[in-house]
């Protein structure tokens, strides 16, 4: 019989996604997380830190000849 083991998995993601935003949440509130950490964080992208990476890159000359 797995009945107990499927309904067990399914209370452990209901449990872990409680804490899971609670700890996040509690992490940006005191500002525990690097400003530079885009992944899995609400409202931003992995690609955004190309995005960052590519302009640094693409001004980097004009700020070496002046």
């Amino acid at each position: 019989n797995y009945r107990g083991i499927a309904l067990s998995s399914c209370l452990s993601k209901v449990f872990l996604s409680i804490i899971n935003k609670r700890i996040t949440t509690y992490l940006e509130l005191n500002d525990m997380i690097d400003t530079a950490q885009h992944g899995f964080r609400k409202n931003l992208r992995t690609v955004d830190n190309f995005f960052i990476l590519k302009t640094i890159i693409k001004t980097a000359p004009l700020h070496i000849f002046r």
